[in-house]
């Protein structure tokens, strides 16, 4: 609620000191600041007076022992240089305890600031996933820019800084509060499709709204796809039952319009995010049906960019879109934009998520694959398309078969050189498929590796599930469970052991399970009360025979 002025008169050079305080009420000053990092939102932090150009601008920051500093400006001895007036007061930057990752893609310098508050393995995964996502987003518009970009991620922190945009979707430097691998990913490769598609100085004026996000939100899902990251096309089933049909009576309505609608952001979200992404898919569809399947909405976006990135040929339209579509295609969309875009025309894609050969893998993803709709096993190598996908391999490919733990953490590997607990005997009387256990802590998550003596079990009709008791009552509250090629789920049972509340994992953002001959469990110490001793039992259920195919006895988990 206050203004300054800075009045110049005669006097043409100054200096502007920034005093940024840390630790702040509620989230500190301008909701960047927290107690272990600092991250900027571009615009907010620089002054640069009206009219008024420098040769130059120099940067110090003072912060504390151990810390940091990341920006998208040139690093003289300790100072940060910057010659150009926009990149200068549209940067975001960061400082704290930070794991830097740099890799030329394409072209273009990406550097990668992680926080030291995520673990090794974490940040392993994230840098090298990120870097792929960039590659991706990249080739969509076959762009040979920008020279540089900067993202800085760090932990987020409550209250949850996420539902803040931290970020400049201007291109050349972008920040993101995270709390989770799917939500990195989501945040990462969202920025880094506007740094394209929208905003000064490396994307296109984008002016219809729908072009803008949902196209967005669409080659997210593709980009998750692009790095094994959850099912193909499962993240658009997602949006399109538990979003599109659960909403549709409050928010349904045509995605054309060219402003957002302010004070309707649950509508916004609804049309323009989660509808237009699924419009998206139809459009890209159509555009290989048109073509014979030689082009897609890809060679689109290609084209519109070489015309009208950074902002040449004037703003985005559904005309523009239009002539491009038929200029790549050859055919006329217009009755096409008039049912979907302009109009409210039935979207019934129940068939392109419904999964038909039950491999895991929707009839969509099987499309996008090259997999087959009919055969759970297009291959024929004793191993179902989507366990193949999950676990890195070509479906398509009989001579490619999986033959690794699937990597959920990037721990797996090591079970058998790190320090664990082992339990091989008095599992239980006659157990023909339980070969035993090892259990680990490491940082703040529990880690439980279940042996098993066969790998014939790689089915994804069986579950494999541990149940935990956390109040010592000889009776089971909560349940994980890992499934062959999906995330399984979590539970939580009554007093009677019936469950509620059922979860996958991927939606409670913190247990985790990995399954091949031998099945991992990940969960968050936190999640179970943060004890060191826990009583679980181990089982093995026939969804088929709705039965337990055997169980161990309670085990006594003492963690370090």
């Amino acid at each position: 609620d206050r203004f300054y002025c800075v009045s110049l008169g005669s006097e043409r050079n100054f200096t502007v000191k920034y005093d940024l305080r840390m630790n702040q009420k509620n989230q500190g000053y301008m909701g960047f600041l927290c107690k272990t990092y600092l991250l900027s939102n571009a615009g907010w932090t620089f002054l640069v007076p009206e009219g008024q150009v420098a040769d130059e601008y120099r940067v110090i920051f003072k912060v504390p022992t151990k810390w940091s500093v990341v920006t998208p400006w040139q690093l003289e001895e300790k100072t940060f240089v910057e010659k150009d007036v926009q990149k200068f007061s549209k940067a975001t930057y960061g400082a704290g305890e930070l794991d830097v990752r740099q890799r030329n893609i394409a072209g273009t310098e990406v550097k990668i600031a992680l926080d030291m508050g995520f673990d090794k393995a974490f940040r392993e995964r994230i840098a090298e996933n990120c870097f792929r996502i960039y590659a991706y987003m990249k080739s969509v518009f076959g762009a040979t820019g920008p020279e540089s970009h900067l993202s800085v991620l760090v932990k987020a922190t409550e209250p949850m800084p996420s539902q803040w945009q931290y970020t400049n979707e201007n291109g050349l430097s972008q920040g993101e509060a995270v709390n989770s691998e799917s939500d990195t990913y989501y945040q990462f490769g969202h920025r880094i499709f506007h740094t394209y598609n929208i905003f000064y100085p490396l994307g296109m004026d984008t002016r219809p709204i729908w072009f803008m996000e949902g196209v967005n939100e669409y080659y997210g899902a593709l980009a998750l796809t692009s790095i094994h990251f959850g099912l193909p096309m499962s993240q658009l089933a997602y949006k399109y039952h538990e979003v599109f049909r659960k909403e549709a009576e409050s928010y349904d309505g045509p995605i054309s319009g060219i402003e957002r609608l302010p004070g309707e952001f649950a509508r916004e979200q609804f049309l323009y995010y989660h509808k237009a992404a699924l419009v998206t898919y139809l459009l890209d569809r159509e555009i290989a049906a048109a073509s014979k399947g030689k082009k897609s909405l890809k060679d689109v976006l290609q084209a519109l960019y070489r015309d009208h990135g950074q902002f040449k040929g004037g703003e985005i339209t559904d005309e523009v879109i239009l002539k491009k579509l038929k200029a790549v295609t050859g055919k006329d969309f217009g009755n096409w934009f008039q049912q979907h875009i302009d109009g409210n025309g039935n979207l019934d894609m129940e068939n392109l998520f419904a999964d038909d050969d039950s491999d895991g893998v929707c009839n969509g993803g099987e499309d996008f694959l090259g997999t087959s709709r009919k055969e759970p096993d297009t291959d024929q190598d004793g191993a179902t398309d989507g366990v193949e996908y999950r676990l890195g391999t070509d479906p398509c490919n009989g001579q490619a078969k999986p033959d690794r733990a699937l990597d959920v953490d990037g721990f797996s590997q090591d079970w058998n050189s790190i320090k664990s607990q082992k339990i091989t005997t008095n599992i239980g009387n006659g157990l023909k498929i339980i070969a035993g256990v090892n259990y680990t802590r490491i940082g703040a998550d529990y880690y439980i590796l279940l042996r098993t003596k066969t790998p014939a079990l790689k089915d994804s009709r069986l579950r494999y599930y541990a149940n935990f008791d956390i109040d010592s009552d000889s009776v089971a509250e909560t349940q994980v469970a890992a499934v062959y090629g999906t995330s399984g789920d979590t539970s939580k049972f009554h007093k009677d052991w019936s469950n509620y509340d059922q979860q996958s994992l991927g939606d409670v953002n913190g247990p985790e399970s990995a399954i091949s001959d031998v099945i991992e469990f990940k969960i968050p110490a936190t999640w179970l009360g943060n004890k060191k001793k826990l009583a679980i039992t181990f089982g093995i259920w026939d969804t088929i025979n709705n039965c337990a195919l055997e169980q161990t006895n309670w085990l006594n988990l003492t963690f370090p």
